[in-house]
């Protein structure tokens, strides 16, 4: 369980890293400002699943990895990117579903895939 966390925060630390660069690297207005809700969402919900982890499981996380950067191509690249960040937070959520205590770590992953839904709908603006 412990390492499905993990991924999912090494995952919101790349995908917010990844999301922030395309938002510079972007000529579309409506794309950066959404990029940039995007990545602002996802710092702060890093945070409070690590945080909400750790007093879930007793243990420091251990999120160590380090994803390369790839540069901005187009809005399916990044399309793609969500989806991806998706599958991870599907993954913890199924393992976590219906375990004593795990509402509050549930409702983060929740609030995660809201903000993915709400960008997927700014990229159709752009």
């Amino acid at each position: 369980m412990a390492s499905k966390a993990n991924l999912m925060i090494d995952m919101m630390f790349h995908t917010a890293d990844q999301t922030h660069l395309w938002h510079l690297q972007t000529k579309s207005y409506a794309l950066h400002m959404a990029l940039g809700q995007y990545y602002d969402m996802i710092r702060e919900n890093a945070d409070r699943l690590a945080e909400a982890w750790m007093g879930y499981t007793g243990e420091r996380v251990n999120a160590v990895g380090k994803m390369p950067l790839q540069p901005f191509a187009n809005n399916d690249q990044i399309s793609k990117h969500l989806m991806m960040v998706c599958k991870y937070c599907n993954d913890l959520y199924s393992e976590l579903k219906g375990k004593q205590g795990a509402e509050h770590i549930l409702a983060i992953i929740d609030d995660v895939k809201e903000g993915i839904a709400k960008t997927k709908y700014l990229l159709t603006l752009s």
